[in-house]
């Protein structure tokens, strides 16, 4: 199943977004050129914070109704940021979700073969940390995931999926 047009122009938007960021080592700066390329009028940035090293980390918010698809756009976000920003195939990404309904159908979409996200390149290995940290508890190989879950995911008020 492909990416809608929306779907698919927002991601372009968001790597021009990336790419810019990447290259003026500026995230204000790409967003003010991406929206001016994209609305034809510039939209100011709000950054995490303007004086903490993070204010150089890209921080957006893609919004989509409901039923637009926000799960597929998000799984292509991730290989979106590995090419445009990261420069990598692999990164980790933390995935929190609101509900178990949508924390099922997230798993569902990136472990099953014959699922988009599973299989067109998004490039991504599932580890799942369910509620109650009972991923750790069912034996998830940590030395192959390269992450250490210890006892703070306890404390994640929502649904990690990976």
């Amino acid at each position: 199943m492909p990416l809608k047009p929306y779907q698919q122009e927002m991601l372009d938007d968001y790597a021009k977004f990336l790419s810019r960021t990447r290259e003026l080592n500026d995230p204000a700066a790409a967003f003010r050129l991406t929206t001016k390329d994209t609305f034809n009028y510039e939209i100011p940035y709000l950054s995490i914070a303007e004086t903490s090293p993070e204010s150089q980390i890209p921080y957006v918010c893609l919004r989509v109704p409901t039923g637009g698809g926000k799960t597929m756009i998000a799984g292509h976000s991730i290989k979106t940021v590995n090419e445009k920003f990261l420069l990598t195939d692999h990164s980790l990404t933390l995935w929190l979700v609101p509900s178990e309904a949508i924390r099922e159908q997230t798993l569902y979409m990136l472990r099953t073969p014959g699922e988009v996200l599973h299989d067109h390149g998004v490039g991504v290995h599932v580890i799942h940390v369910g509620p109650r940290d009972e991923g750790v508890q069912r034996g998830v190989d940590r030395r192959r995931a390269g992450v250490e879950v210890e006892g703070a995911v306890r404390e994640v008020p929502h649904h990690p999926v990976l």
